[in-house]
């Protein structure tokens, strides 16, 4: 995380800085210290909008893998237990290939998507194994009463990160389609576009500075001088690592 960033007195936070304080285990710290900072935040109508998607959508992605699952289980009453394990991973491709490579789950890509699944089997497997092994749902009832709990309160620990953000609406799609057009030009996702020229508008609009861009999309912060160059230097992209 570099000390640069803490010299813009505004930062725009992109959402996965949002869902990776809440979600990204692996990287607490790293979030942690970044929000210790006192630097005035902002996010976008769509940035929240995107950050409360995104945890609805993974919850009932898992709470979907998990019933067929159950479903599968409750109906193999002849299981092979030496073959289990292959057949717990069958499951996890055959439920992977229900969803076509051009819309898997909800909009997530796929790469994301096989890794959620997978982390879910991961996570569960002794439980779902055992549920198997005696034919019953007792475990994968638990577990979708705990992922239940766990999206629960990531929408609370959400909301109370909203509460200490400067939330507006900027960016209008009438506005300038001209930049929208640069910016796919350069390889950037659409709905990470507008997020882009959320941050142009506040920065031009309403704060009358450059502002901090925050982000740990690697596209984006890739095509950091582009972004300058369309953005005539009023946002500069930074990333936590």
């Amino acid at each position: 995380m570099g000390k640069k960033m803490f010299c813009f007195n505004n930062h725009f936070l992109d959402s996965n800085i949002l869902l990776g304080r809440i979600l990204g285990e692996e990287h607490t710290e790293k979030y942690r210290n970044y929000f210790a900072h006192d630097i005035d935040r902002y996010i976008s109508i769509r940035v929240k909008k995107e950050c409360e998607n995104v945890i609805n959508r993974l919850k009932r992605l898992s709470l979907r893998f998990i019933s067929y699952i159950m479903d599968i289980a409750r109906s193999n009453q002849n299981i092979n237990l030496m073959g289990i394990d292959q057949l717990m991973n069958k499951m996890k491709m055959d439920f992977i290939k229900i969803f076509n490579e051009k819309s898997y789950y909800e909009g997530l890509d796929k790469e994301k998507f096989v890794k959620i699944v997978t982390d879910l089997l991961n996570d569960w497997y002794d439980n779902l194994k055992d549920d198997f092994i005696h034919g019953t749902s007792i475990n994968s009832k638990k577990i979708k009463n705990n992922i239940k709990v766990t999206y629960r309160e990531a929408n609370k620990s959400l909301k109370n990160i909203f509460s200490n953000l400067n939330i507006g609406q900027y960016y209008q799609k009438e506005d300038n389609n001209l930049f929208e057009e640069k910016i796919k030009n350069i390889g950037i996702h659409k709905s990470d576009n507008c997020i882009l020229l959320d941050c142009y508008v506040l920065s031009k609009n309403h704060l009358n500075e450059k502002v901090a861009f925050i982000t740990q999309d690697q596209k984006i912060c890739e095509n950091n001088e582009n972004l300058q160059i369309i953005f005539n230097s009023l946002i500069e992209i930074f990333d936590l690592n």
